[in-house]
């Protein structure tokens, strides 16, 4: 009994220090709404992780090759982004310039 009050505990503890428990539906600010729609426009997929979960997951699908850095710029309004698939792109260093800032990429 006491191992799982501890384990209990422990997943509380991390949940918390996460930011996702109790916190509901995250409201994004304005800059982050308006880099989400300039990566949908792009052709990018933005989603979030879970539904309790607001950090970001984005992709680029492949397609015709007219990747270009115009693609990451939006990139770097989104704090919470975690997941990025640029798998299939011809990415070059001068574009991960980009993406310096974004430190919770995993």
């Amino acid at each position: 009994m006491r191992k799982i009050l501890t384990l209990t505990a422990l997943v509380g503890l991390l949940a918390a220090a996460a930011g996702v428990q109790g916190q509901g539906k995250l409201e994004r600010t304005e800059a982050e709404k308006k880099a989400i729609a300039r990566i949908r426009q792009l052709g990018g997929l933005v989603l979030e992780l879970a539904q309790n979960d607001p950090r970001l997951e984005v992709s680029f699908p492949s397609t015709d090759g007219k990747f270009t850095e115009e693609h990451l710029i939006p990139l770097k309004e989104l704090k919470g982004l975690v997941h990025l698939n640029l798998r299939g792109h011809p990415v070059t260093d001068e574009h991960l310039v980009h993406l310096k800032d974004l430190t919770d990429l995993t």
